[in-house]
């Protein structure tokens, strides 16, 4: 790879020139469906055992997600990279006053790209708000730990990046 901060972190068991064939692969399929990546989620053990949930941090939840107005949550629809069609469950509950978003039924989408602990599920939006997702070993710039970016004010707008849509093509 060009750039040394995208090759993958080794793993036992799993050959270095695969793990980073994975992630020029993610990276490719990406650019083919123009999608622009919002958020990239290290799998912690929580997220990567059988349950197939995956905490999604309140700040990402609420500015990229539909609005819940239930607990029990909604559907969400997505391609994977590889043109292969999931439907997770998008939910919260409530903790400490505050809401824990969770997207259940990531499971099968944890298989299709054999993630394990450390690997990365990768969320972005294409044009026309669809949800893209992919699974991508972790690479040497997801360990260096990056410092928590700010989340904008509500009056503040979407920041740098200009207004954003949330999925589905609902402005936030």
């Amino acid at each position: 790879m060009d750039d040394g901060s995208l090759e993958a972190v080794p793993m036992a068991g799993h050959s270095q020139e695969s793990r980073n064939k994975s992630v020029r692969q993610v990276l490719s399929g990406l650019e083919e469906l123009q999608a622009t990546v919002f958020f990239e989620k290290p799998l912690t053990s929580s997220d990567a055992s059988g349950s197939g949930r995956v905490v999604i941090p309140k700040a990402i939840a609420e500015q990229y997600f539909p609005r819940l107005e239930q607990q029990n949550g909604i559907p969400v629809h997505a391609v994977d990279t590889r043109g292969r069609n999931y439907t997770f469950k998008y939910r919260f509950w409530v903790n400490n006053q505050s809401r824990m978003y969770l997207m259940e039924g990531a499971g099968e989408l944890h298989r299709a790209f054999q993630m394990n602990v450390g690997d990365v599920m990768v969320f972005a939006q294409k044009p026309d708000g669809s949800l893209v997702v992919a699974g991508r070993p972790a690479t040497k710039a997801d360990v260096i730990k990056k410092p928590p970016v700010k989340r904008p004010g509500r009056e503040e707008g979407a920041g740098a990046g200009g207004a954003r849509e949330r999925l589905g093509g609902a402005r936030r």
